[in-house]
């Protein structure tokens, strides 16, 4: 039973709860989105009754056919890239960090926003994520912003170097 303050709303057949601010949340079992499911994603998803093949980890993705590495940042405010994790050849400690730089170079907020996510998806596919979201290929995609580091980016998840250079392409905020 839901108290005074919130009322159900039903959109497009997904329930949903408005608050007395007339906001309105997805109902999700128990209020609880997975740690391996992009928030955005999955509320996109619920929203327009669609869904999404989350993989657990990195270990369960090498495992499954067509799955794809996705980057984000900013919560899901900016997808980073996607990358079939067949390919990927580096060590998962580099793709980490390939994450953490990237992020310094976008966002620069120690990390807090960016995520890594894997998932099942199909060549053509749209990865939903703010700043027009993403593109599923049958190798590397980046996100317009980054186009710069492409080439770096490829030879970290191939293993051909250990990290994208930094100091070529982070310009720190003088208000530091």
């Amino acid at each position: 039973m839901l108290s005074k303050f919130f009322k159900r709303v039903t959109f497009k057949g997904i329930n949903l709860i408005e608050s007395e601010n007339n906001i309105l949340k997805p109902k999700v079992k128990d209020n609880f989105i997975p740690d391996h499911h992009s928030p955005v994603r999955h509320m996109v998803n619920l929203a327009n009754g669609q869904s999404s093949t989350f993989l657990r980890n990195y270990e369960k993705a090498k495992k499954t056919k067509s799955s794809y590495i996705i980057m984000e940042g900013d919560w899901g405010g900016q997808i980073y890239l996607s990358y079939p994790v067949n390919l990927i050849k580096c060590q998962f400690d580099r793709v980490e960090q390939l994450l953490n730089d990237i992020n310094k170079i976008e966002w620069d907020d120690d990390g807090e926003g960016a995520r890594i996510y894997f998932e099942a998806k199909k060549v053509g596919d749209g990865i939903a994520g703010g700043m027009k979201g993403g593109l599923i290929t049958d190798s590397l995609w980046v996100h317009s912003r980054l186009e710069k580091l492409k080439d770096e980016i490829m030879d970290v998840l191939l293993g051909k170097r250990v990290r994208i250079d930094l100091e070529l392409h982070y310009i720190k905020d003088d208000e530091d």
